[in-house]
């Protein structure tokens, strides 16, 4: 990632082997980043409503994972769930995640509707760049303590499908 450019947030799509381990590949890679002062924001990934279906980088206390909540304020079955392999609670956060208008690069209808962590993740990571772009002296750890404590708990969700709950910004 070239730091040179000023990138203060990211959002990462991926899922580890399953591995819930800090010597992963994939943990090691976003801890440096995070390290780096880039607040990094992971989806939990689609193979809930399994307990312990967060698998890297999606395990690290460093980064902020993020699951998805429907309309109806309720966590869908694909929404992967802590808690971690350590007892951890994750995901930190629940963001919109079901029915997303996105762009389609696959065909040309230009856009589509889809759902999954993928599309929950990067509506955290743009409110953790806006948090930067008004204070640049925030660390990483700073901003994930922000969202988590403005979150709003949902009350159809336990705490390791949920985390701290709904995204408040």
């Amino acid at each position: 990632m070239n730091l040179s450019l000023g990138i203060d947030a990211a959002s990462f799509d991926i899922d580890g082997d399953g591995m819930d381990d800090m010597a992963d590949p994939l943990v090691l890679g976003t801890n440096a980043l995070v390290n780096m002062g880039i607040t990094i924001v992971v989806a939990a990934g689609n193979s809930g409503p399994k307990a312990g279906s967060i698998t890297s980088p999606g395990t690290s206390p460093a980064v902020i994972t993020v699951g998805s909540i429907n309309s109806n304020g309720e966590v869908p079955d694909f929404s992967s769930r802590g808690p971690t392999a350590t007892g951890a609670i994750k995901p930190d956060l629940l963001a919109p995640g079901m029915d997303v208008l996105s762009l389609d690069a696959n065909t040309n209808k230009r856009y589509i509707r889809q759902s999954g962590t993928s599309m929950s993740a990067p509506v955290v990571a743009g409110a953790a760049a806006c948090l930067h772009a008004a204070n640049p002296k925030l660390t990483p750890a700073q901003v994930k303590t922000y969202l988590m404590r403005s979150a709003i708990l949902q009350e159809k969700a336990d705490r390791n499908a949920q985390g701290s709950g709904l995204l408040n910004f």
